[in-house]
């Protein structure tokens, strides 16, 4: 079950809701962590159990954590991190066996990583409610696909926590818009580049717009199911942290990062980068910590060799930016503009990479980028036709101008009967055209259920 399916919108999601708000407030844990294990169970069935066994793990380390001292602590740690990413290299590099991977196993397994290790580190007592803990690890608007959930940012949520009904109309409209984001624009982009692909040869501007649609499509397809999430949850009353922040504006590939997959930086951050020595250790030391840090984040994505060439790209990059920072100095247009033009590029070649599992069809792509063949033939020419103005509007959508102008309507019609009117026309307009293109067939998965 995903969250662009009709059966997800008209029939769990409502089901669900109706009965949380309707039986008592101590039952509501209880209704979701239900809610959260139907909603596994349609996915993955037998990988239901495995997805258990790790609440379990999760919630029995943390109390035999908490119980002990010294070298017998570290030695719990030490075995149910061995434990836990021994669950996700097995199925997601081993390969031996060609089994399914489980949805959603890496990203609930970082989250229940960071939870040990910061008990581990005393940041917070082990949680002694086996269901709080269970809820956490499987709550079902960010198990599949992030972002990940630091317990600390949820913890009083999932004992206490308040519900408006401005905030579950707040939430509905950032569902709606999440929705709208995946079915009427990731989608479109994902033909595109499907149409693209197919296309031999097609010519040097057709390939650089083919990348160039790939990378709003991974961007339109995560984030608006980052956006989903977040809606969701706050529908529920729980407080999960932003995803991504206009990536695509970014000056730099620092600041790029920063505003992309946010949750899975932060935890690289401050569960290996940090630990390693991160900055402080010298500057070789510096380079080696950015590098591993960029090859696991390569290899968190797959076993792909791609993937790790991808992850290292970033990496080299970032160090380059580090070794030969200077002093930010007052800049004017053109040199902004052109590190922006510098950042997409880069960008965009590596996400070749991303794209491709296969190291001779990612080669092949980046040779038809840089002048392989012709510059546009007829049928680079008629795609491009259909596709450059949703390349543009959707470039557009992905920079913060839309919500400026948004931001400005609602200050001009602020009334408090205005502005509900205004947001529910919203939500329902959303709600019918991606409806419309559900009802059609217009559907393809989230990609990063495949991570």
């Amino acid at each position: 079950m995903v969250f662009s399916s009709l059966i997800f919108i008209y029939l769990f999601l409502p089901l669900t809701m109706l009965i949380y708000f309707c039986v008592p407030v101590k039952y509501r844990n209880a209704v979701l962590l239900g809610a959260s294990l139907i909603f596994y169970f349609c996915g993955e069935q037998l990988y239901l159990l495995l997805m258990l066994f790790e609440i379990t793990l999760t919630y029995v380390s943390g109390r035999l954590m908490e119980k002990s001292k010294g070298r017998i602590r570290k030695a719990i740690l030490v075995i149910f991190l061995i434990l836990s990413f021994g669950l996700l290299g097995f199925f997601k590099y081993a390969d031996l066996l060609h089994l399914p991977l489980p949805i959603g196993i890496s990203f609930y397994v970082f989250q229940s990583a960071g939870y040990g290790i910061d008990v581990y580190r005393r940041k917070y007592p082990a949680e002694k409610n086996f269901l709080n803990l269970a809820l956490y690890v499987s709550f079902f608007p960010q198990l599949i696909a992030g972002p990940i959930v630091r317990f600390e940012t949820v913890r009083e949520n999932l004992r206490e926590r308040k519900l408006s009904l401005e905030g579950f109309e707040s939430g509905i409209l950032r569902f709606c818009i999440g929705l709208a984001k995946k079915v009427l624009i990731a989608d479109r982009l994902f033909a595109f580049c499907t149409s693209a692909g197919s296309v031999s040869e097609g010519g040097m501007l057709l390939s650089w717009a083919e990348g160039l649609a790939y990378l709003l499509y991974v961007y339109y397809d995560f984030s608006g199911y980052s956006d989903m999430a977040i809606g969701l949850a706050k529908c529920f009353g729980f407080s999960i942290p932003e995803n991504f922040n206009y990536p695509l504006i970014s000056g730099s590939f620092r600041e790029f990062w920063r505003r992309w997959h946010i949750s899975l930086g932060s935890w690289f951050r401050d569960y290996l980068y940090f630990p390693l020595g991160g900055s402080r250790a010298g500057k070789a030391k510096h380079i080696r910590n950015l590098l591993i840090v960029w090859a696991l984040t390569g290899l968190w994505h797959g076993a792909s060799p791609n993937f790790l060439l991808w992850g290292l790209g970033f990496g080299v990059l970032l160090v380059c930016e580090a070794v030969f920072k200077k002093k930010e100095k007052d800049q004017g247009f053109f040199i902004k503009a052109l590190k922006h033009v510098t950042v997409m590029t880069f960008t965009v070649i590596l996400f070749v990479f991303f794209r491709y599992t296969n190291l001779n069809d990612a080669i092949r792509q980046l040779g038809y980028m840089f002048g392989k063949g012709a510059i546009l033939n007829k049928d680079g020419i008629y795609l491009l036709r259909g596709g450059l103005l949703l390349l543009i509007l959707s470039f557009i959508g992905a920079t913060p101008v839309i919500k400026i102008l948004a931001g400005k309507l609602i200050k001009k019609a602020s009334n408090r009967l205005l502005e509900p009117l205004l947001k529910g026309s919203v939500i329902i307009i959303l709600l019918t055209f991606t409806t419309a293109y559900l009802v059609d067939g217009s559907f393809s998965p989230f990609l990063y259920f495949r991570f």
